[in-house]
């Protein structure tokens, strides 16, 4: 089980922790579910012969009546994940940065 919410990103020996996506697939009307567990994303890297890299996020939106929806981070509820997900994981010294469509996962120098 998990929280059904988005969580910090946090670093480990230099690999990302991710806390709490949120719900992607949950195609259900429920109670518990509302707008704030409606919001979620996917979580992507950079494959190399050295391991994952250049870590990224894409906000979505949970599918309800419907598939999930990519959002875009500047705007709306894509700008609200990346602004929750800022907040929580800043503690943690990871950086969220805003690159097109996609969201730059990184460490605090």
């Amino acid at each position: 089980g998990h929280q059904h919410l988005i969580s910090a990103i946090e670093f480990y020996r230099e690999k990302p922790i991710i806390h709490g996506m949120g719900n992607l697939l949950f195609d259900i009307k429920a109670p518990f579910l509302t707008e704030i567990t409606h919001r979620t994303f996917l979580f992507g890297a950079n494959m190399t012969s050295g391991g994952l890299r250049d870590y990224y996020l894409l906000p979505c939106k949970t599918g309800v009546d419907g598939p999930p929806q990519r959002l875009h981070p500047e705007s709306g509820d894509g700008a609200l994940i990346v602004a929750t997900l800022r907040r929580l994981s800043e503690p943690f010294g990871t950086t969220l940065q805003v690159a097109g469509d996609r969201v730059l996962i990184g460490m605090a120098s």
